[in-house]
């Protein structure tokens, strides 16, 4: 499943597609109740009919949600919108991280900060 960029979804209007890792496609969403983008995590359509995946789903919001730390991307909401789960995430700058990485490694000064 891919979400159009104007399209909405839940509370959120797409706005563009940020990236797509092994387990859900991320998109860059604006939530007009609140009047901020966020990370928009999705469970991409080869995903929903697999209960194993939904769970796995379900379950990486419950832990992250359950943690504090300036380093890890807290989670605002959770849930399930047309049978797709769903997670948003506060938003950051910066692209992703294998742009960041190259072919070359971090150093220990790039890695704490």
């Amino acid at each position: 499943m891919s979400l159009a960029s104007g399209a909405t979804f839940g509370a959120y209007r797409i706005i563009e597609p940020l990236g797509r890792g092994g387990m859900a496609s991320v998109y860059k969403a604006y939530e007009a109740a609140l009047d901020r983008y966020v990370a928009l995590k999705v469970l991409p359509g080869e995903f929903l009919h697999d209960e194993t995946f939904a769970e796995r789903f379900r379950r990486e919001a419950k832990v992250v949600a359950r943690l504090e730390h300036p380093n890890i991307i807290p989670i605002h909401a959770f849930g399930i919108e047309g049978g797709i789960p769903w997670m948003a995430m506060r938003l950051i700058s910066g692209g992703p991280l294998s742009g960041r990485l190259g072919d070359d490694r971090l150093g220990p000064e790039r890695i704490i900060t």
